[in-house]
């Protein structure tokens, strides 16, 4: 009878695991994370569990800031407790100023069981400088072909840079290192800019003083007159910002040395500084930072307590 009973429970337990669909996990992990995304320190599911994160169901491209030229790839990680096949494509928008993407691994294959890495690289030509898009597409089936996920498109900008002219003369090169970006891709819109002031850890009017290196990173030097906002980094009088995109302004022109900001910016807790990338703002403080400063003061309620501007 006890024989009889436990194989029936045997079948069960292996029907049911028969009809059990694979569990798939596809993810960037924290360290590969923060390549790309400073002030984030976990991992990015593309797929988790199966399920398909929200970001590739609608474009993120202009929600993150490009990929700097230093970053040449990315170590993407995936596993699967089933049999499932993997078909990779990309392409760039580009190819004057970027070549296509090109991966580690096979295009076709089966996801491993095991976690295991695979590298997506793209590489510049070095060609012509710009911002283009890359455009990662991966698909997952059985192994009678049937479609399981996908094709999942992940969607990114790449800034490139392009090769010093041996022509040119070296004072013609220096006059122009700082180049406006061919697609500005800024939304400065007035709901925008006061989302930011919630959003942003610091508000700051600082006049802009010079661009130095400290530590291998380029930096802006700004003295700082007045503090509407702060979060757990200390700003001092004279502030170092780090610099992490050259967008700042709201046409993407470089901002101007001696000239007054209304600067939203970001701080990274990890690293205890402070700085501003192509998502944050640096206001012209006479021709619309005051403006929106004011405008921002009567819809103050707006905010979410938690994230309210305060001054000083």
């Amino acid at each position: 009878m006890l024989l009889a009973f436990g194989l029936v429970l045997f079948l069960l337990c292996f029907c049911d695991g028969k009809r059990r669909p694979a569990q798939l996990n596809v993810f960037l992990d924290a360290k590969e994370v923060s390549r790309f995304l400073y002030d984030i320190d976990s991992a990015l599911y593309l797929v988790r569990n199966s399920k398909v994160a929200p970001m590739l169901k609608k474009p993120i491209s202009n929600l993150v800031p490009p990929i700097s030229p230093s970053i040449k790839d990315l170590k993407f990680k995936f596993n699967t407790s089933g049999r499932v096949r993997y078909l990779l494509s990309f392409r760039s928008s580009n190819t004057t100023v970027m070549n296509h993407p090109r991966a580690s691994i096979a295009v076709t294959g089966f996801v491993p069981r095991r976690t295991k890495s695979f590298r997506v690289s793209f590489p510049c030509t070095g060609k012509k400088a710009g911002v283009v898009l890359l455009f990662i597409n991966i698909a997952f089936s059985d192994k009678t072909g049937r479609n399981l996920w996908g094709p999942l498109s992940l969607a990114l900008r790449r800034r490139c840079t392009a090769r010093p002219n041996p022509n040119y003369s070296s004072q013609s090169t220096s006059a122009t290192t700082q180049v406006v970006p061919n697609t500005c891709n800024k939304r400065c819109s007035k709901d925008y800019i006061m989302k930011r002031f919630c959003l942003s850890d610091y508000v700051i009017r600082a006049k802009v003083e010079s661009e130095v290196r400290k530590n291998g990173r380029l930096q802006l030097r700004v003295r700082v007159t007045k503090k509407y906002k702060k979060g757990i980094v200390k700003i001092t009088r004279r502030q170092l910002l780090e610099l992490r995109g050259r967008e700042l302004t709201c046409d993407c022109s470089p901002v101007i040395l001696k000239r007054h900001y209304l600067l939203l910016g970001k701080e990274d807790k990890k690293k205890r500084v402070l700085y501003v990338d192509n998502l944050l703002i640096a206001l012209d403080w006479e021709t619309s930072g005051k403006k929106m400063l004011r405008m921002h003061r009567k819809r103050r309620y707006r905010c979410p307590k938690r994230i309210a501007a305060t001054g000083t």
